[in-house]
């Protein structure tokens, strides 16, 4: 904390100040935050998920979107199955190791690259034509990830639902 301080007063920041932007970076990030998990809550319920109410908690709402996109995902010809389980298990864990010099941040840019990979397939699901777009924006700034899906919520395609089954139900 004192070298907080140190640097504060080479800044020349007047304690307002501060106040006021890490004000500001709060609403933004609990935006974003409530964006995420909208977005989340709402396809969950379209697609008729029991628990739902997990897209408002932290780590925990990475099960869900594993659980939206099906129960694998492949990858270069890799199928990984588990996805429910591996993404926020693997969210965890990148945060524990990030403190390791060089393991923590290969383990980092892993999973972002493992969590912009199946947030491409909820893009996709969610009608993007093009959704390497959001899944690049992801991967460079992932607190975004609620805009992209809280703007195409409602275009969400069940992937467990043919279309046969939606006109024709038996």
């Amino acid at each position: 904390m004192n070298l907080l301080m140190r640097q504060i007063a080479e800044w020349d920041i007047s304690p307002l100040t501060l106040a006021a932007i890490l004000g500001i970076a709060a609403f933004a990030y609990l935006v974003l935050y409530l964006l995420l998990s909208d977005a989340l809550f709402f396809m969950a319920r379209q697609k008729r998920i029991s628990f739902s109410f997990i897209a408002w908690l932290p780590f925990i709402r990475l099960y869900l979107a594993g659980s939206l996109i099906q129960e694998s995902i492949e990858i270069f010809g890799l199928t990984i199955p588990y996805v429910q389980v591996i993404l926020p298990v693997f969210s965890i864990l990148s945060r524990i190791f990030s403190v390791i010099p060089i393991f923590g941040t290969v383990l980092s840019v892993v999973y972002r690259l493992y969590q912009s990979i199946v947030f491409h397939k909820l893009f996709r699901l969610c009608g993007y034509k093009h959704p390497l777009i959001p899944s690049i924006a992801v991967f460079i700034i992932p607190s975004i990830t609620g805009v992209f899906l809280f703007a195409k919520r409602k275009n969400f395609n069940m992937p467990d639902v043919s279309d046969e089954q939606q006109i024709n139900p038996s």
